[in-house]
């Protein structure tokens, strides 16, 4: 916050708390409510205008998200190099957690390394601009489900960050102490704990695959979510056939690149018996 939140309230005087990317929130919503309700119509004509309505709030959309870009890089790019580095994402992030979901966040050295591993396709170790946006997807991604991760590792949070079948290496002295993770096991345990009942070993093997990006064998709180992400669309293996999504739905944009497993075992099904 602090500087850069000052200075937002300068130079981006609409939306909530000036902020960008509350107005973008906003349309978003709104293009929701109307495509849901559209949705509803019969007929071709109404088929018609709902495509027209569609397409006009995708460009709404593109526009706001432009300029949340434009707004972000003039605040938070301080050194002028037209992408923002670690250093630069922790207060964006953290004003991002505040303005749009009124809490204050830390963005920890955890969460921009994963933040900068996901949504760096360029390979710069920098967010460019064309990846802000999804920076901010995945941010809240993350914060709805923050809540959740953090009772999940106060439980079984306890795996160190040392290869699988190594002891620990004891703390330097002037070291600040390790981030706890989520080993293998305590990942079985959580998507157990999730799911109600056994989860086959191959899938936890799966999710941890999907989930460790930062190929540590273990998981972060970042890491967990999008664990929790990719157990949630194993889960919907096969029931989803019949399902709709509305096509202004925010992306879970935390579970991006993950691959389902064709050969993976399907989730027990939810049939009632009466009797």
């Amino acid at each position: 916050g602090g500087a850069a939140a000052i200075a937002f309230s300068w130079t981006c005087p609409t939306g909530l708390l000036g902020r960008p990317w509350a107005s973008m929130a906003m349309a978003s919503a709104a293009a929701a409510a109307a495509g849901a309700a559209s949705g509803r119509a019969i007929g071709e004509q109404i088929a018609r205008a709902e495509q027209k309505m569609r397409s006009s709030m995708i460009q709404h959309i593109k526009v706001q998200e432009q300029k949340m870009v434009n707004s972000v890089m003039e605040v938070y790019d301080t050194n002028g190099s037209n992408s923002l580095d670690a250093e630069e994402l922790v207060p964006m992030l953290e004003d991002y957690g505040q303005d749009v979901f009124g809490k204050a966040v830390t963005a920890t050295p955890a969460h921009i390394q994963f933040i900068i591993r996901l949504c760096d396709t360029k390979q710069t170790n920098k967010i460019e601009r064309s990846e802000v946006v999804a920076v901010t997807e995945v941010w809240s991604s993350f914060l709805k489900k923050q809540q959740q991760i953090k009772e999940l590792f106060a439980k079984h949070g306890h795996g160190s960050q040392s290869p699988i079948g190594e002891e620990p290496k004891p703390a330097e002295p002037e070291s600040e102490p390790a981030e706890p993770m989520i080993s293998p096991t305590e990942l079985q345990d959580i998507l157990e704990e999730v799911h109600g009942y056994e989860v086959p070993s191959e899938i936890t093997t799966w999710v941890l695959e999907q989930a460790d990006i930062m190929r540590d064998g273990v998981l972060g709180e970042m890491e967990l979510a999008r664990a929790l992400v990719a157990f949630e669309r194993w889960q919907s293996t096969g029931h989803t056939k019949n399902k709709k999504s509305l096509p202004f739905e925010e992306p879970d944009r935390i579970g991006a690149g993950i691959k389902m497993d064709k050969s993976l075992p399907p989730p027990r099904s939810k049939a009632c018996v009466i009797l």
